[in-house]
């Protein structure tokens, strides 16, 4: 799974948001890959713990592997082969989550790296690329603690979507932040 600029950039603008917190983090990395977002927020912040999350448990071995050559206390991670929030527990102060939101019609359209070199569980969401949003949205709200965040990737044309999945949900607020090209495919719900 191949690390991309587009999601380093949000990531990364999340931690200055985070470090911003004089107070020990409880973070959750859902859909997590290889645990590049984990690994991210591990490194830099230093009173962070953080639940990674990924669905094909053959990927947990790599993870464990990644906190180890990046010097990581065992006690700041915890590995959890599940999908969405599935092994969740507790609140989080933030939840970061990359989830598939490629529409299945969109296959042949993807770049060869893409399609051909990782695997289509990481991209491809049923209802129009939805289908993880809709998951995220509805019980994000729950696992978070008063004022927690939800940082969520998307497609650049999601936009008007995901405002309709978010109209008459609990959450306080919605953004969407550019990714560096531009686009808005980032998006922050707020509790």
């Amino acid at each position: 799974m191949i690390p991309r600029p587009e999601t380093a950039f949000w990531v990364a603008r999340a931690i200055e948001e985070l470090k911003t917190q004089d107070r020990p983090l409880r973070l959750a990395d859902t859909f997590a890959g290889a645990g590049n977002v984990g690994l991210a927020l591990l490194t830099n912040l230093p009173n962070a713990t953080v639940d990674i999350s990924e669905l094909d448990p053959a990927l947990a071995p790599q993870i464990q592997k990644n906190l180890e050559l990046n010097h990581i206390a065992p006690e700041r991670a915890r590995v959890i082969a599940a999908s969405a929030q599935e092994g969740l527990t507790g609140t989080y102060d933030a939840i970061l989550a990359v989830p598939p939101y490629v529409p299945y019609d969109a296959l042949p359209d993807l770049d060869p790296e893409m399609r051909d070199h990782e695997p289509h569980l990481a991209f491809f969401a049923h209802d129009d690329g939805h289908e993880f949003h809709k998951i995220l949205i509805e019980k994000a709200y729950d696992l978070l603690n008063p004022g927690g965040t939800l940082y969520m990737e998307a497609d650049f044309d999601h936009n008007d979507a995901i405002t309709k999945l978010v109209e008459g949900t609990p959450w306080k607020s919605l953004e969407f932040w550019p990714d560096p090209y531009g686009a808005t495919p980032n998006v922050v719900l707020r509790k």
